[in-house]
């Protein structure tokens, strides 16, 4: 997942987001919307509801034009808890 707040983007390409953000996102706002993300896709998978998310990395860099900080560059590596599905059935 990559926000950047100097052009107001929020793209996620593995779960086709693009969506526009307000200039005072941070790291912790990016973490939210990308679990979030990450839930609703395992619902529409047909996961279960309680899915456990981890953050496998997380970069924010400052974005400089002169002298000025023009906004911030943040990264985010997000995945679902591998695991056994419960009450599947037999095969």
């Amino acid at each position: 997942m990559l926000a950047d707040t100097q052009r107001c983007k929020f793209v996620c390409p593995e779960l086709d987001i693009d969506e526009i953000i307000p200039i005072t996102f941070t790291l912790d706002d990016v973490r939210l919307r990308g679990m979030q993300a990450l839930w609703d896709n395992s619902i529409y998978l047909g996961l279960v509801d309680d899915v456990d998310v981890d953050v496998v990395e997380a970069q924010c860099f400052n974005m400089v034009s002169g002298f000025r900080t023009v906004g911030r560059n943040m990264r985010l590596k997000l995945q679902t808890r591998s695991g056994i599905l419960k009450g599947r059935g037999a095969l």
